[in-house]
């Protein structure tokens, strides 16, 4: 063995026992870090570091360590992006600059100190804490991604959702993870048929390959229904010192915000769940309120002036109402402009759908309440019900979100109505899209580009 690969392995096996004292010196540079923004704001504000401000620093780390162990600053979170741990850090702070204040107030030491300079203290510490942590982290992601500070992997396991997880592992250095294999739950004579490589055996010789090759991770990704063979597998890896990690197959179900809850030491995995909270509902409807009122003002002489245009050229009513479905599948009425009688060879009918016009009186619906700016799309009651029969999941867009002005499927040109079944189908799938990925983000993301394309659509004529 080459010189450069020794101290290369020498390295990574350095990094594999001694982990948890990069956690440590983080701690150790979080407390120093704390106290030189202390000491560099006393000499700004001209302020000797005295015996007071030396007595704080001490208790401030005394303080800080537990409440940033117990909000998770100090876990490992491989698999998270640096920014998961601001809240943390700006949560901890604040629970760290409460306790402080009210020893302060207790022991009568506020006239000690310059309060300007312990507002900008408890102001800039977790700035300073924030870009210590971020900048720690990609450097472990570096390291990792060139193989230090690696941990070695195994999946029990060889379906569909093992190989995906193989996937994702071997295609995220910066995991810190080496995959070596697979283990089978089938019959050495059925491993033939297995195509995953690479195949290392069967769960009968997981333990002592994990035990022979120091593995520290092992993936549980076996079939629900093979409970036992899973409960024993558990048991055998007990007299180890791998990590074990069990991977429920839900891939099957319709994914909706899944999210992991733990309930006093029980794990709750949810498949299905309604995306918005009760303060995001009200959240919403307060934007849907603001936004639609300033719109409707924005736009209410277009809106006369097409008014007027439909009544000169069409017969009937200037609105014409439909029934669709909405929130939790009942019918509502919307508005749009009377463009039935005129139809697309019409230069004025051709003229409200090109631009996107005709549907402006729906700001009325929005303000109703009857839609949302962003959902999905209202269907016509015939067109639901279709969609309903052929089409299941279409039912979770209708009892989740309120129907929206736009959404990601009109963004991508399907927002003419009709049959045919590989338009409901594309439609479904990006209702679907937005549900899963909800956030006020994406909202405003795709009000910004609806409003970009109607621009567009505008000038175009």
């Amino acid at each position: 063995m080459s010189p450069q690969k020794r101290t290369r392995r020498h390295t990574i096996e350095w990094f594999q026992k001694n982990a948890r004292f990069i956690w440590i010196f983080q701690r150790v540079i979080d407390a120093i870090l704390a106290i030189a923004v202390l000491w560099g704001l006393s000499s700004i504000f001209h302020i000797e570091f005295s015996t007071p401000y030396i007595v704080l620093a001490a208790i401030a780390v005394l303080v800080a360590w537990p409440v940033f162990k117990i909000v998770g600053l100090y876990s490992s979170y491989k698999s998270e992006h640096p920014a998961a741990t601001y809240p943390r850090i700006w949560g901890g702070w604040a629970v760290v600059t409460a306790l402080l204040l009210l020893i302060g107030y207790i022991t009568h030491t506020f006239e000690s100190f310059l309060h300007p300079l312990l507002c900008a203290w408890f102001v800039l510490t977790p700035f300073v804490l924030c870009l210590h942590h971020l900048a720690l982290r990609l450097l472990l992601q570096w390291l990792r991604a060139t193989g230090l500070n690696s941990r070695k992997a195994v999946i029990a396991g060889t379906g569909e959702l093992s190989q995906a997880l193989a996937q994702h592992i071997q295609q995220s250095p910066q995991l810190g993870l080496q995959f070596h294999g697979f283990f089978t739950d089938l019959p050495l004579k059925s491993r033939a048929g297995i195509l995953v490589k690479p195949m290392i055996g069967t769960l009968e010789d997981l333990p002592d390959y994990v035990r022979r090759h120091r593995i520290d991770v092992v993936y549980v990704a076996l079939a629900l229904q093979n409970a036992v063979r899973v409960n024993q597998l558990m048991n055998e890896l007990q007299d180890t010192t791998v990590c074990v990690y069990f991977v429920p197959n839900i891939t099957a179900f319709s994914l909706m915000q899944a999210r992991v809850y733990d309930l006093k030491g029980i794990p709750l995995i949810a498949v299905w769940e309604t995306p918005l909270t009760t303060a995001q509902v009200m959240a919403k409807r307060m934007t849907d309120i603001v936004v639609s009122l300033v719109a409707l003002v924005v736009v209410s002489p277009l809106m006369v002036a097409v008014a007027i245009a439909v009544k000169l050229t069409a017969s009937g009513p200037v609105l014409q109402k439909e029934r669709r479905y909405g929130f939790n599948g009942r019918e509502v009425v919307i508005y749009k402009f009377q463009a039935k009688d005129l139809g697309l060879l019409n230069p004025m009918g051709r003229f409200l759908h090109k631009t996107g016009l005709v549907s402006l009186p729906q700001l009325i619906n929005v303000l109703q309440g009857r839609l949302s700016l962003v959902g999905p799309r209202p269907q016509l009651v015939a067109h639901a019900e279709l969609y309903c029969k052929h089409i299941g999941k279409y039912r979770l867009g209708l009892d989740v979100i309120k129907p929206g002005l736009t959404g990601l499927a009109e963004l991508h040109g399907l927002c003419e109505e009709s049959d045919n079944q590989e338009i409901l189908q594309a439609r479904v799938a990006y209702d679907l899209d937005y549900l899963k990925n909800w956030s006020f983000g994406l909202d405003l993301k795709i009000m910004a580009k609806t409003a970009f394309d109607l621009l567009q659509r505008q000038n175009a004529y």
